[in-house]
């Protein structure tokens, strides 16, 4: 009997399995799991609910890797694997900007129904059951010196959430088998900075972020929270990805839906004596505002009114650039996923297939492959494990 190993039973593996098993149920489909449950991960990703996919979602959205992904993101598409999990008995629903969550609005539901598939179609899955040695023998994957496999697929995920099982362990297993694995860094994380302000920590705040990093300039908007090592909320994570080990900056538009001239023009408009720091609160919050003081050497108490029209304009541009100098990114406990993985040039993009190994494939995370927030990362999740599958039929 033809025997198939999937060596991780986080999203990208129990799918990958499932969609083998299906459609051949004479092979034999193992999953090896190091945690007590398969999908732990899953559990906690969306808040709970489980952000599934993107429905918006394309190769372009990640980032360098946009070509290795584009066969798999294209073919199965997040309609068409929304119409994958519907067969299953999982319905989703849209919210905005394209995420897609299960319409019960818990990620167990998830969890639920690709454990289920996996039992019904016969999927064997071993959980406690780390693979910690791989290696090639006449032909067949050698899985901890013991069993032997016609087809391997790692599927084990990053570095991103130890606490989950990923603790980027899993890539010595493609070292092992001569496969190149890049530099490994957090993505979707916090940014540090320097001598943050306590007075500031959290506070919320809608702000166009810019961070300098490398020579290059990355810019996002959206709301930005401010905690007491640096600064963190949706914008500020799809950024995290770009901080290098050099020197790097972030710098924050506070009211990003007025220009310079017209946060001055308000300001100047103020003639009556009202402490700085009231006049300041009728656009921004009264940390923030007192903050913004600081920084310009204004009292907070001190008469707006007896301010001359240059430290208005002072004020109004630091409201429209607070810059943070920054030191680094949150590590990998504190990360969503990983930036860097399994090189890609050392796999075929149509098929997940190594290129140097063959029958041996790779999906997920486990890869070179991360996107941004809003469910990208679990879509390239779902769509490389379809791929990947499709590919190993083909050879059977």
């Amino acid at each position: 009997m033809i025997s198939v190993a999937v060596i991780g039973g986080g999203a990208s593996g129990m799918a990958f399995a499932v969609a083998l098993k299906q459609k051949r149920p004479d092979i034999e489909v193992t999953v090896f799991e190091k945690n007590p449950k398969v999908l732990k991960k899953i559990l906690v990703t969306g808040n709970g609910r489980c952000n599934i996919l993107n429905f918006d979602a394309v190769a372009e959205n990640y980032f360098e890797a946009c070509e290795f992904v584009r066969p798999a993101v294209e073919k199965y598409a997040p309609k068409k694997t929304e119409a994958i999990f519907r067969d299953m008995g999982l319905l989703l629903m849209s919210e905005q900007e394209g995420r897609a969550y299960p319409i019960s609005q818990t990620a167990a539901s998830v969890v639920c129904v690709l454990s289920s598939a996996a039992e019904r179609a016969g999927v064997k899955v071993f959980t406690d059951t780390p693979v910690k040695s791989i290696k090639k023998s006449q032909g067949r994957f050698v899985i901890n010196n013991d069993k032997s496999f016609d087809f391997a697929v790692i599927a084990c995920g990053g570095a991103a959430a130890p606490k989950q099982g990923t603790d980027g362990s899993s890539f010595e297993l493609f070292k092992a088998l001569g496969i190149r694995v890049t530099e490994l860094s957090p993505a979707l994380t916090g940014i540090c900075v320097k001598d943050m302000p306590f007075s500031l920590k959290g506070l919320r705040q809608y702000c166009k972020c810019t961070v300098f990093s490398n020579e290059k300039e990355y810019v996002e908007t959206g709301e930005v929270q401010f905690n007491d090592y640096g600064l963190s909320g949706i914008p500020i994570m799809q950024l995290s990805r770009f901080i290098g080990k050099g020197k790097a900056t972030a710098t924050l538009d506070c009211l990003p839906s007025l220009t310079k001239n017209e946060i001055t023009a308000f300001l100047q408009s103020h003639k009556f004596r009202e402490p700085s720091g009231d006049v300041l609160c009728g656009i921004l919050p009264r940390a923030l505002a007192n903050f913004v003081l600081r920084e310009c050497n204004v009292k907070k108490d001190e008469p707006f009114a007896s301010l001359s029209s240059d430290k208005a304009l002072q004020i109004a541009s630091a409201i429209k650039s607070l810059k943070f100098s920054v030191t680094g990114v949150r590590g990998f406990d504190f990360a969503q996923v990983t930036h860097g993985g399994a090189a890609l040039s050392e796999f075929d993009n149509n098929t997940l297939e190594a290129k140097k190994v063959k029958h041996l494939y790779a999906v997920g995370e486990a890869l070179n492959v991360d996107g941004p927030c809003g469910g990208y990362n679990l879509g390239w999740a779902w769509s490389s494990a379809f791929l990947a599958a499709e590919s190993v039929l083909k050879e059977l």
